[in-house]
Formats: structure tokens, sequence, C-alpha cells
């Protein structure tokens, strides 16, 4: 016959699903585990969000997607998330401007001079500011 529950038959267990239709399925929750973008340390008067071109924006949004999707910081590497160390000196020190004094800040190529700057705590990853020039650091270079 078919395989539909009767409903004549269950009556005698109101509230109960049926076993032909009950059905447990035990999977990983990735969402639960990945890491959150926050805000919270969002610095205005850094980001050059507003002047990225076209595909340098596309970028930095597919890598915050990227991020967003990740359960794991070394994971960073395998996707392309760059982990470069900033220290608090010459022009960075704007950046650490309202940061935690123990925070690691980190920066991330997104395309050509244009850098992801944040850092990480737990499963969360704050960004500090998208710039769109390189950052000069008064380095003399020798030719």
């Amino acid at each position: 016959m078919s395989s539909i529950p009767n409903p004549s038959i269950e009556t005698e267990r109101v509230g109960i699903l049926p076993s032909s239709v009950a059905e447990f399925r035990q999977q990983e929750d990735n969402e639960a585990n990945a890491f959150v973008v926050s805000y919270y340390y969002y610095n205005d008067d850094e980001c050059e969000v507003e002047s990225l071109i076209k595909n340098i924006a596309r970028s930095a949004l597919q890598d915050l997607r990227k991020i967003g999707s990740l359960s794991k910081r070394q994971d960073f590497a395998r996707l392309g998330i760059g982990a470069k160390p900033v220290r608090n000196k010459n022009a960075y020190k704007s950046l650490f401007n309202r940061l935690p004094i123990d925070i690691d800040l980190l920066q991330h190529k997104i395309s050509g001079n244009s850098r992801m700057f944040y850092f990480l705590i737990n499963q969360s990853f704050h960004l500090v500011a998208i710039k769109n020039s390189h950052i000069e650091t008064d380095k003399v270079r020798h030719r």
C-alpha cells in the first residue's frame, strides 16, 4: 500500500509524530562556530571604504564573507586571508586609537595598496579599518 500515515490508526497517540514521518538528523552547525564580523572597534577616521574602486570593494566584501564562514584561525591562510602583524609605531599609531592595549592588530592585503586592518578575539573578527592607500612608514629605502 502507501507509506502515507493513516490518521485513524494514529489517533490513540495524539501529539506524537508517527514513526513513519519522524526523522532525526544530527549535523554539525558550522554557523554556530563561525567567526562573527564585529564593527565595535571600527575606526571611521581611518577607514577609506568610500574611496575603494569597484573591484577592490567587491574583493573586500568577498573576503569578509569568507571570514564569516570560517571557524578556525588556521583556515584564514588557506582561503587567502592575510594576517601580517602591525606594530603600534609611526604612521600606524592612529589605527590603534580606541583599541584595547593588549591586542595584536593584523593586516590583510585586499588588492594593490588596499588593506584591511583587524584583530581576533575568540570567534570575533574585529574590523578596525579598510585603507585604500598604503600607509607611509617613513622608512628610508636604500637602492
